[in-house]
Formats: structure tokens, sequence, C-alpha cells
């Protein structure tokens, strides 16, 4: 069960394209309850343009089950469907004719992927794969306000060249949404500016090269040694450089059945981890906790039920990450909201054997 809920959290100009289509959905219960534009995907642009408004687009392919449930659970939430009125919506089936096109205009390859561009046709933001309905709905309302887009960015290394931080954030950003042009270009801005490897940006591309050359051996051996990786981390003040740093060498120690170095490590990225995270992480790191609660300590098993409940609050009725809740509840002796909670997740998801096998559980 640790491995199938760890693996459920890690997979976590087109107006050149006049003839791309907004591919329907499968079915009807699959659109969940967002109006979605039927026309063209330039005649979605149009609407959009004349109207001032941004485009939602949502990729999806008919194999991909995160996409069922992003269909079916988050774009049926009503506070997704208010967010989404005033933006034109289109959804793309990847894998035809004209979505694919549209996929690799963005360098799409991980389904679903959710972009948000404007009337023009360029992009503003990736906003993830599959989000619970309160972290699209904050998302949306972040690019809305046009907090760290591509748009704003662009503007701020134009107003400032040398804040390398805005330049970074938004050669991550370029490349997210297929630009490896723009990428490149700003990261050659970054090294022209500091060629001595001192700013965050540098550090962090010292990382990512890290991350890469050791668990590429991680893979083959199914070893790795930390050691350089703790070091670039020892010292570090980014809450980005430090979640993705830590967070990922948790992965690989978990899965290397590693537990305890493991939770060291996610107790570390906890507190830098990313608003449109919190629910999938949590659940991840709470599940990991509750899997090890013979191992655990009474302030380990607190601290594993005040991530589980953020988790949980993130991710509002989501069944899965509200069983990890009703563990860590009654790992810590709440018995009785633990058997609420599996009760919720039994009315949310009747079919699931398992909710019922933990309520007989937890009663006795």
């Amino acid at each position: 069960m640790w491995m199938m809920k760890l693996a459920a959290t890690v997979i976590a100009a087109l107006s050149a394209m006049p003839g791309a289509a907004a591919q329907g959905p499968r079915d009807e219960p699959a659109r969940g309850a967002i109006e979605w534009f039927e026309g063209t995907y330039q005649a979605a642009l149009d609407r959009a343009a004349a109207e001032e408004r941004l485009v939602f687009i949502d990729f999806w392919t008919d194999w991909c089950r995160w996409c069922d449930r992003l269909h079916a659970e988050t774009y049926a939430a009503d506070s997704v469907v208010a967010e989404l009125q005033d933006v034109v919506c289109i959804t793309v089936d990847a894998e035809s004719e004209s979505g694919a096109a549209l996929a690799r205009r963005f360098g799409v390859r991980k389904y679903p992927t959710l972009l948000v561009v404007n009337g023009s046709g360029e992009p503003e933001d990736k906003l993830g794969g599959f989000l619970h309905a309160p972290t699209l709905v904050a998302e949306l309302r972040r690019v809305k306000r046009g907090e760290w887009t591509i748009g704003a960015l662009r503007k701020a290394v134009t107003a400032d060249g040398t804040d390398l931080g805005a330049r970074w954030a938004l050669a991550k950003k370029l490349r997210a949404v297929g630009d490896d042009a723009g990428y490149d270009r700003e990261v050659a801005a970054i090294h022209l500016a500091d060629p001595e490897g001192r700013s965050t940006p540098m550090r962090a591309m010292a990382l990512a090269r890290l991350l890469k050359e050791t668990f590429g051996a991680f893979k083959r051996t199914r070893e790795f040694d930390a050691r350089e990786l703790r070091a670039l981390l020892a010292g570090a003040k980014d809450g980005e450089f430090l979640y993705e740093g830590w967070s990922t060498l948790a992965y690989y120690q978990a899965v290397s059945d590693r537990r305890e170095a493991a939770r060291s490590s996610y107790r570390l990225a906890w507190p830098h981890c990313p608003v449109t995270k919190i629910a999938d992480f949590g659940n991840q790191i709470a599940w990991l906790y509750w899997e090890s609660a013979s191992e655990l300590s009474t302030e380990e098993q607190v601290w594993a039920l005040a991530v589980a409940r953020k988790a949980a609050q993130a991710a509002g009725d989501d069944a899965a990450v509200l069983d990890t809740l009703a563990c860590c509840l009654y790992m810590n002796g709440l018995q009785s909201e633990a058997l609420c909670t599996v009760r919720r997740c039994i009315e949310l998801d009747p079919d699931m054997a398992e909710w019922r096998e933990r309520l007989q559980a937890f009663e006795h």
C-alpha cells in the first residue's frame, strides 16, 4: 500500500494552427460541470482576445486515470466551476491529430496537464497535473492576479536584468511550457551574470545536475551516496531549492526501504512544500509515518497527524487522503475521530473494500 500511495503522488504561438480543435472528452459524465468551449482552438483564442479573458487548456488521454479523476472530481466542484466562469475553457484529447499538435507545441508529455494562455496564444503558466479543487482554485486566482506568471516574470526581468531569481523562475516556467530556446536564453544570462556559481539559481542548476547523476546511478545499482547532496543543501535558505533536494532524497530513501532516513529528509522538506503540492506531498509523508508507527516516538506521531490534517484540508473530500488522516488519528489514540473519518471515506467511495476493512479494524 505504501508504494501504491507513493506512486500515486509521484505520478503527480498556437494561433499558427487555426485548424486545431478543442477536443471533447470521452463522455458527458467525465466533463464535470465546467462549460467547455466547443469550437476550434483559434475560435477560443478569438473569443478570449475579444472579451479580454484567459484560456484554460485541459490536456487528457484515454488511458490516464488521473485525467478521469480530475474530470469527475475536481471539475465537478462548485468552487472550480465558479472560478472558471470568466475563463474560456477547452479540453483536449492529446492523442487526437489536432490535440497532439497542441501538446507538442507546449511540450506536454505527462497527463493531465493544465495550462493557461492569453488571447494571443501566449502561455501564462502551467498549473500542474492532477490538482484537488482547492489547489486549482488557488492557482487560477494567482494567475488572474498576474503573480509569478510568465508575463509577470518577463516584466520583472526587463525591469531589472540583474534579478537572477526572476530569470531562473522565468526559465523554469518557459521550459515547463515547451519553450526550450527561451529556457536556454535565460540560463545563459544567469551564467554570464554569475560565472562563479554563487547565486541561488546557479546552485539550483547544480542541484538538478547532481540529482540526475546521483539517482541515475541509483537506478542502476540501487545504491547511492548522499554526502555531496547533503553538503549542497547544508546552509541553503531558498525554500524551493530545499524542497526539491530533500523531497527527492526522501523519495529514494523510501523506495529503497530506508524509512528512518526518509522520515528525516521528509521533515526537512515539509516546511518548504509548495502550496500546490501540500495535499499529495503531505499525504505521502503521513502515510509513511503511519506504516512506521511502531518505530515512532510520541512527538513523531503527533507531527505526522499535523501533516495529515493539513494535507486533508488542502485536498478537500478526497477519500484516499482522508484515509491517511484516519490512520494518523488512530495512531494518536483518537479513535472516535478516526472512525468518523473512515465513515466519511466510505460515503465518498462506497465501493472501496479497504475503507470497510479499516473501519472494522479501528472499531476493535
